[in-house]
């Protein structure tokens, strides 16, 4: 009993194991020897299940010839294929604490799109005044005395407004006046004859009545004639009403008020224009004649902006101009930059500087200001003084951007989307996580134009619609993966594939 146990115990495995090894050895010899007996068998290993152990140990493409023998270049050349250079790596995984040392965070991925794009030229421009709509000059409409001023330098002023007081000192003016008022007593009392005769027999008097009303359209005339003069030697239409026609009393004083400005385009409703005082040319006490300038007010809310061209440049300002291409304006340095967009040209000069030889071109700006009171703020609105800072200044320089060529059917990008190495251009993909770190990879596409915000890429298949890229930190990303790439190469790295770490 005990031999047979022994017999069943050690002897049976080992034959079974001697057979399998027999046949093991058995098919990896006529697999090599036999030409087509590699796939016949991977065919019958397939039926029963066991495809993976004979690729492991019969691979079925032979990757070092068919004689069985490792020639020193098949060596080389598969120790290539399985180890790739440094430098070859296309992925890499960040932490959540590296991505935020380069600003990479959630807000900096976004999804790829297609659209159209429109090459731009750049040009210098300066902000500059409009010739007859910025300054204003005030004269005095009558001669006189300046009797009060009633705002300060740089004092913001309304339509309306009183500027100035005058005496009328003029003798013309005042016997004018005079004439006026003797056309309009004479008139009052045609009127009332008039009315009497009226109530009597009209066959009494009918001479009488003719005559009166003879009068009564000479003086209509005169009183006409006297009011345009008077319109004309300066004084308001309003005070004349109030003070020769009411009252029947010489005007001895007017004020003169500030002008209606005429809005630029549609405005709002409620949009006010700000007007202020910049330049005060008379005092208390000046004698001042017809016409001379009392003041100087500005309205820097609406400018142009003039940018500078070459000749060569005429053909794609044109261009602009025809077809109302977009301009943008970008004013400050790399640290306080402003772009305003939805600009146009509105004019091309017709004539080049001898001088510097530029043509210029005019876009029109419209400027917003931030209006402020000073003084004592504890009483009425309307005694405290109102000043304004602008938005924009004249004299300030700007880049102007202008659209005259288009691209379709392109992906556009910030600029800092993409970067570049040894003449090739990349962006990088989010691929996926790992770890709770995020997987980038480097992706090459072709760049048909970079500006200093944008960056235009071929949509060629390179990187497809809806794919998640980073829109800034691109460089930092590259440069990171070539450090880690360079660490990989001199051994002190782990790579796998495409993948580092």
């Amino acid at each position: 009993m005990s031999g047979s146990w022994k017999k069943a115990v050690f002897v049976k495995p080992l034959l079974v194991l001697f057979w399998v090894v027999f046949f093991a050895g058995t098919v990896g010899l006529l697999g090599k020897a036999v030409p087509g007996s590699r796939a016949a068998i991977h065919y019958v290993a397939g039926c029963l299940r066991l495809g993976p152990v004979a690729e492991r140990f019969l691979p079925l493409e032979d990757h070092h010839g068919g004689d069985g023998h490792h020639h020193e270049e098949d060596e080389e050349h598969h120790h290539e294929e399985s180890s790739p250079p440094a430098g070859f790596a296309k992925e890499i995984t960040l932490s959540q604490a590296a991505l935020r040392n380069f600003q990479i965070d959630d807000s900096a991925i976004a999804a790829v799109e297609v659209s159209d794009y429109h090459r731009t030229f750049s040009l210098p421009g300066i902000l500059c005044e409009r010739p007859g709509h910025t300054f204003i000059d005030v004269p005095s409409p009558v001669s006189g005395v300046v009797t009060r001023v009633c705002h300060e330098e740089g004092e913001v002023v309304r339509p309306g407004e009183p500027l100035f007081e005058i005496l009328l000192n003029r003798q013309e003016m005042i016997q004018a006046q005079g004439e006026y008022l003797s056309a309009l007593k004479a008139n009052e009392i045609n009127h009332s004859e008039i009315e009497r005769l009226s109530a009597l027999d009209a066959g009494i008097v009918p001479q009488k009545k003719r005559e009166l009303a003879y009068e009564n359209q000479r003086l209509g005339v005169e009183i006409v004639n006297l009011r345009r003069t008077l319109e004309l030697m300066g004084l308001p239409a309003a005070q004349i009403d109030s003070d020769l026609e009411q009252r029947r009393e010489i005007i001895q004083s007017i004020s003169v008020l500030v002008p209606e400005i005429p809005h630029e385009g549609n405005p709002a409703p409620d949009t006010e224009q700000i007007v202020t005082m910049d330049q005060l040319n008379v005092c208390v006490g000046q004698n001042v004649t017809v016409g001379e300038a009392l003041c100087h007010l500005t309205n820097l809310g609406s400018l142009v902006i003039k940018g500078r061209a070459f000749e060569e440049d005429r053909d794609r300002l044109e261009t602009a101009l025809k077809n109302r291409y977009e301009v943008t304006a970008v004013f400050g340095g790399n640290h306080s930059r402003e772009v305003i967009s939805g600009l146009w040209i509105r004019s091309i000069e017709n004539r080049v500087d001898a001088d510097s030889g530029a043509l210029s071109c005019c876009i029109d700006l419209a400027n917003r200001g931030d209006v402020y009171r000073a003084g004592d703020l504890s009483g009425s609105p309307d005694d405290q003084r109102r000043y304004v800072t602008w938005h924009f200044q004249t004299g300030e320089l700007c880049e102007l951007r202008i659209r005259y060529d288009l691209i379709p059917n392109c992906i556009v990008l910030p600029a800092d989307a993409v970067a570049s190495d040894m003449g090739e251009t990349c962006v990088f993909e989010w691929v996926g996580s790992e770890n709770a770190q995020k997987i980038w990879r480097r992706t090459p596409v072709h760049l048909l134009e970079k500006t200093k915000d944008t960056a235009v890429i071929a949509n060629d298949g390179s990187i497809f619609p809806g794919s998640l890229v980073t829109v800034k930190g691109a460089e930092l990303l590259l440069s990171a993966l070539a450090a880690q790439n360079q660490k990989a190469a001199g051994g002190g790295g782990i790579q796998h594939g495409d993948h580092v770490h």
